[in-house]
């Protein structure tokens, strides 16, 4: 007898390397979270990993090695029965890619709502491999974005507001819905920039509106205010809030503005008309005793002198009763617009109401400046004025009363304007007389 002997020892090893790689490959084959597919060259099924029966739901002998791919596209899983399936064009136009060796891939929404990314790769021996991943949450969470785009970009197309980000350097990065110009394209020039470098100015000040955008707080209806190149004012509202990254960093802001220069310019128009004549557009009454006090106090602190000329137009009952108020009116503006250019630029001149207007002098020396001034009112104020190719013509009988000498508020001012002008009217008219304490007396 003869005994060969022969070390296997290497061999051995070798052979449980394999085996144990074969079930480590088989284990993780098998348990992935993706499903996957492996026919040969002639569509023969090689294998299949549980997750891809948990997908398909296939009758168990289409999973068995041998079963050929092409009764998988033919089997309606619904109707639990064989024929022409709804995707079988498309499969046929994968099974010939995989067979040219063509990678491939797509994506399929099933009757049930789940959508599937399918990935082809051939494999070398023949034949290809096929992942089927659930994309459902993924595809479903980009649709709502879409739509959730969609529905953003109408509103903002809508309304007359529009929408900003900006990143950490205040610099805009997007900016959507009606430009302010009303062209459109004109946010394209504004990405990359800050609102001061587009010119605009801050109610109440750039200082302490970048105080507050450096702390990384919210702000609702900064009022901002920028000159176009073609000379038009725009007026804007702005709102934002701060826009932090997942770490906590700072990251910009973000919010809306609207346009409100026409609201703007209907403001002012409101406190213009809240402060002036609507004749004449002359101070009125109530901001003349508020500028006639504000005078009086910087004199009284300075120790200065000035004079309030309370003026009446004599004839102006005639010229309402011959030819009508329009034509009064006409003389009045007409008046007004003389009074303004005899007086300085430091001076006053308002109407009261009526035909009586009143001025305040500041600054003066002594009274012989307010006579002067008295005397260009009464020069201006006889012109003759044309209406409708008849003459308007009216005198002047004015009151004055100096600041400190014949009083010393504003009360006592008017006043004491007013009853020297009733004594100019006395003496003929078409004359100024001053306040004499000692005739009031």
């Amino acid at each position: 007898t003869v005994w060969m002997l022969e070390d296997i020892t290497d061999a051995k090893q070798v052979q449980q390397a394999l085996e144990q790689s074969k079930r480590l490959l088989d284990t993780t084959f098998s348990n992935m979270d993706q499903g996957i597919s492996v026919v040969d060259a002639d569509l023969n099924v090689l294998g299949v990993n549980r997750r891809f029966t948990e997908l398909f739901e296939f009758p168990a002998p289409l999973y068995e090695p041998g079963a050929n791919f092409a009764h998988w596209m033919r089997y309606n899983a619904t109707r639990g029965e064989y024929g022409p399936g709804d995707v079988e064009n498309q499969v046929c136009s994968r099974v010939e890619l995989a067979r040219r060796f063509e990678p491939h891939q797509f994506q399929r929404e099933r009757p049930d709502g789940t959508v599937l990314e399918i990935r082809g790769r051939p494999i070398p021996a023949g034949g290809f491999v096929t992942t089927y991943t659930d994309v459902t949450k993924r595809v479903h969470a980009e649709r709502l974005l879409r739509e959730s785009e969609e529905r953003f970009r109408s509103l903002t197309e809508l309304s007359s507001d529009w929408f900003w980000e900006q990143d950490a350097g205040f610099r805009f990065t997007r900016m959507e819905g009606q430009h302010i110009t009303g062209d459109g394209p004109a946010f394209d020039a504004e990405i990359g920039k800050t609102f001061w470098d587009l010119g605009f100015e801050v109610k109440g000040g750039r200082n302490a509106h970048t105080a507050l955008l450096e702390q990384h707080k919210p702000f609702r209806d900064a009022v901002m205010r920028c000159t176009f190149a073609d000379a038009t004012v725009h007026h804007i509202r702005v709102s934002g809030e701060p826009v932090f990254d997942e770490a906590g960093g700072f990251a910009g802001y973000r919010g809306v503005g609207r346009d409100i220069t026409q609201e703007q310019h209907a403001e002012e128009r409101i406190q213009f008309l809240a402060t002036h004549d609507g004749l004449t557009s002359l101070p009125n009454r109530g901001l003349f005793h508020e500028m006639l006090s504000l005078a009086i106090q910087s004199a009284r602190r300075y120790d200065r002198k000035l004079g309030v000329l309370f003026i009446d137009l004599d004839h102006f009952k005639a010229v309402n009763d011959t030819l009508g108020h329009a034509a009064g009116d006409a003389l009045l503006k007409e008046i007004a617009g003389l009074l303004s250019q005899c007086l300085r630029g430091s001076d006053l001149v308002s109407r009261l109401g009526g035909d009586e207007f009143v001025v305040l002098v500041q600054e003066v020396s002594d009274s012989t400046q307010l006579a002067e001034v008295a005397r260009k009112i009464l020069s201006v104020a006889i012109k003759p004025v044309m209406f409708n190719g008849n003459e308007c013509r009216v005198t002047a009988s004015i009151g004055i009363c100096m600041y400190p000498a014949a009083a010393q508020d504003e009360q006592s001012m008017m006043k004491n304007a007013d009853s020297a002008m009733y004594t100019a009217k006395e003496k003929g008219k078409n004359n100024f007389q001053f306040f004499d304490k000692s005739e009031a007396c």
